[in-house]
């Protein structure tokens, strides 16, 4: 580390200044340079932001501009003379030479957002582009939803189909879902939902809650890891340079060249020393999202300057408030059964969203988390 007065400081010294806890004189007379990545000082749309107190901050911000306006054809601006003063002895020379990077790439614009990561499948879509199953509604008839295969061969249909049943059903729904299948803030949540899918008004649907309860979880924080690495990784290779990019080169920089896969909040239980017990079905997850559907990552936002870099990247998760025949009853592929048709708040979900005399329109659901990157490319 190197002390020197502020009003000596070339252009790219500023990026070096640590702040009044790190050894910098309070009132920035004199300040002690370190690494970029420890520096209290970022540029920002052209202006310099100082993470310090208030005296401090002004003092370097008001030097950074003097020195933009003392322009000495180095890169475009450098630092301004120092102010002669006959009464104190000269500074002695630093003792540490510092290497200036030669940065390319600054003044280059990048455009965000850049698409990082998108899954085969879209939002409400399968993958050939066609409407998802568990978002169709109102397309079966009584006698269909009758013969619907449940496990131990009971009928399906033993409720009331007429009109006046639908606020039995929702009620059979809620009263399922707050006692068996959710917890704590995610009743609330769940709840919500069941509000919005009993309005038919489709669209989607965003909660913090949500977002918060699936940002928390161990299959998202390793999805989260995975797909950061790869980012940051191409980040580095291409110098910042990273404007143009197609999804293929960004996968180049992932795990075995392809993006973490999307996953399921399926977990019954488990226990762990670090979490304690946890259940994605008994708190929630599962029936809110279980399998996310479709995904993207985005960055969208990014500054560099001289080596260092630093951004969001925005990942969103979508999947389906509705239900399909494999939720309730057979699975097309292996024929099995699955357990929840028997349950009477399932099947009033299904009779609710598919008979063609009620047709409850599902929804989208969205969850969206934002994590900083940066680091610095050689």
């Amino acid at each position: 580390m190197t002390i020197k007065r502020l009003d000596e400081l070339s252009a790219d010294e500023f990026f070096q200044i640590l702040p009044p806890s790190k050894g910098s004189a309070r009132d920035a007379r004199t300040v002690v340079l370190g690494s970029k990545m420890d520096s209290c000082c970022r540029e920002s749309l052209g202006s310099l932001d100082v993470a310090a107190d208030n005296e401090f901050a002004s003092a370097v911000k008001n030097a950074f501009a003097r020195s933009k306006l003392n322009r000495t054809g180095q890169q475009g601006w450098g630092g301004f003379a120092p102010r002669p003063n006959p009464a104190s002895p000269p500074e002695p020379p630093s003792t540490l030479k510092l290497t200036e990077k030669t940065d390319t790439t600054s003044a280059t614009h990048v455009r965000v957002p850049i698409l990082v990561y998108e899954s085969a499948t879209k939002p409400g879509k399968k993958a050939d582009g066609s409407t998802a199953e568990d978002m169709k509604f109102g397309e079966w008839s009584v006698e269909q939803i009758r013969n619907i295969p449940t496990m131990g061969g009971r009928e399906f249909v033993r409720d009331n189909f007429g009109l006046d049943s639908e606020p039995e059903h929702f009620a059979t729904w809620r009263n399922m879902t707050t006692s068996l299948f959710s917890s704590g803030e995610m009743k609330m949540v769940l709840l919500k939902m069941i509000h919005k899918f009993q309005k038919r008004e489709g669209g989607e649907f965003r909660d913090p809650v949500l977002n918060k309860m699936v940002r928390a979880h161990p299959k998202t924080q390793f999805f989260a890891r995975e797909l950061l690495e790869g980012v940051n990784l191409k980040i580095k290779e291409m110098k910042s340079d990273i404007n143009g990019l197609s999804l293929k080169e960004w996968y180049s920089n992932y795990e075995d060249e392809k993006p973490p896969s999307l996953f399921a909040f399926n977990n019954r239980a488990s226990f762990s020393q670090e979490r304690g017990f946890e259940s994605d079905v008994l708190n929630g997850l599962t029936m809110a999202i279980n399998g996310i559907w479709a995904g993207k990552a985005e960055i969208t936002k990014f500054e560099r300057m001289s080596g260092f870099y630093k951004g969001t990247v925005k990942i969103t998760f979508y999947d389906h408030f509705g239900l399909d025949l494999p939720d309730i009853g057979p699975d097309l592929n292996t024929g099995a059964v699955k357990p929840y048709g028997l349950l009477p708040g399932f099947r009033a979900w299904f009779i609710l969203q598919h008979l063609d005399r009620f047709a409850y329109k599902p929804f989208v659901t969205v969850v969206e988390l934002n994590y900083p990157i940066q680091g610095e490319w050689e």
